[in-house]
C-alpha cells in the first residue's frame, strides 16, 4: 500500500481544491449548492469531484479553459475578478500528480 503523504504535494492539493471551489461558488447563484465529493478509488487514488450549480461551460470553451489567461467571458473579470489563472494552475498541479508506474503493472502502466 503507498502512503499517499510520500506522493503528494499536500499544500498543491489544497491549493487545486481550493480554486475550484472559488470557481464553483463564483460563478453559481446565491444561495445555491456546492458540493465537494472524495472517494477512495483503490489504495493509491483519490477521486476529488466539485459540482456546482452554476451555468455551466460552453462546449466552445472546454478546450481552452484550462488555458493560461482563458476565460469564458471576458465580462466575468471585471464582474467578478480574476485573471484566468486558476483553472489553468489547477491543471499544472494535477498534471504532477499523475504518474505511471511500470513496474507494477508491466508495459500497459497505472496511470492516477
Amino acid at each position: 500500500m503507498l502512503i499517499l503523504n510520500d506522493i503528494i504535494d499536500r499544500d498543491r492539493i489544497i491549493q487545486t481544491l481550493t480554486n475550484l471551489l472559488s470557481n464553483a461558488i463564483k460563478f453559481s447563484s446565491p444561495q445555491t449548492t456546492v458540493t465537494l465529493d472524495a472517494r477512495l478509488q483503490n489504495d493509491d487514488t483519490v477521486r476529488f469531484q466539485v459540482q456546482d450549480c452554476g451555468r455551466g461551460i460552453p462546449p466552445e470553451h472546454l478546450e481552452t479553459v484550462f488555458d493560461r489567461f482563458q476565460q469564458v467571458d471576458a465580462a466575468d473579470s471585471c464582474d467578478r475578478g480574476g485573471t484566468g489563472l486558476g483553472l489553468a494552475i489547477c491543471r499544472s498541479i494535477v498534471q504532477q500528480h499523475v504518474r505511471c508506474d511500470d513496474a507494477r503493472y508491466g508495459w500497459f502502466g497505472n496511470f492516477f
